[in-house]
């Protein structure tokens, strides 16, 4: 009889990675594509938000690629479930994989109803979901270099700050992971980006 191991695939970092980019590492600010907290809803910015998440995945498939990797499948679903974690982290101002709430990525995307459970082969199986989450400005970012004020440039260094990270490498490397999902969105000051992984 085949023990079952669950594994759980949820990778929850510190909020202090590299990935967060902090107000005193940011030594040249731009204006963003995004003007502030009142335009948030404006077609422009979630335009705006829209092709960073698009680009999000198409950096993050060139990483999973270059490694040997197969892509992600962009899955809506997932997209929704990290969009509503972006928005609910840039609008109460906090920067965490547990909401205020006390809800950790797979009590989210359970509450959204999203199936958790995925046979690995040969008895192994998961009951969760990954993430990673990472904080944005444009400018000069120390430890990145300076980020221009468009989505395909945002994108780009938000990827490489979580690759220069283990934790968050690991969660885009996992072979066991065949969708995924990311949600951007804007506090004012920061591209808050969640990336959802199952």
């Amino acid at each position: 009889m085949k023990t079952e191991i669950v594994i759980t695939l949820c990778a929850v970092v510190a909020a202090s990675t590299l990935s967060c980019i902090h107000r005193d590492l940011i030594t040249n600010p731009t204006d963003s594509g995004c003007p502030d907290k009142q335009y948030q809803c404006s077609d422009y910015c979630l335009e705006f938000k829209k092709e960073i998440e698009k680009k999000i995945i198409d950096y993050v498939n060139e990483e999973r690629n270059a490694y040997g990797c197969a892509s992600l499948k962009s899955d809506p679903d997932l997209s929704n479930i990290a969009r509503a974690h972006s928005e609910d982290m840039a609008q109460t101002g906090f920067f965490s994989h547990i909401n205020q709430q006390g809800e950790n990525p797979t009590d989210r995307a359970r509450r959204y109803g999203y199936p958790l459970h995925k046979e690995l082969g040969d008895g192994y199986y998961s009951e969760g979901i990954g993430e990673n989450i990472g904080m944005m400005a444009t400018g000069d970012i120390i430890g990145i270099g300076y980020v221009p004020n468009n989505p395909d440039s945002i994108a780009k260094a938000q990827v490489q700050a979580w690759m220069n990270n283990p934790e968050h490498k690991e969660n885009i490397l996992n072979e066991t992971y065949q969708n995924s999902g990311v949600g951007t969105a804007y506090d004012g000051d920061y591209y808050l980006s969640t990336q959802t992984f199952w």
